[in-house]
């Protein structure tokens, strides 16, 4: 019986997880910026990395932020600045 719960919970948390990664997605579309894989993210797989994403993003791709979307960095850009950092 003690299981029942925490699958629930389990499943509960991964569709919130699902919903939050399709508001952010939805949102930067919406916003007309690009967004591209970091080319110089070198920390692994990005799963609570958030801070060093953005700044790896900002200070050496000239994006707007960086957002860790499992397991890879993502760096957003403004569409009408959008540059390929390469």
């Amino acid at each position: 019986m003690t299981s029942s719960p925490s699958k629930f919970y389990m499943v509960f948390m991964f569709l919130c997880l699902i919903i939050i990664l399709l508001i952010f997605i939805y949102e930067v579309e919406a916003k007309q910026y690009c967004k591209e894989l970091s080319q110089t993210w070198k920390g692994g797989i990005c799963l609570f990395s958030h801070k060093e994403c953005n700044s790896v993003c900002v200070n050496s791709e000239h994006a707007k932020f960086g957002a860790c979307l499992f397991p890879v960095c993502l760096c957003v850009y403004n569409c009408t600045e959008y540059f390929h950092p390469t």
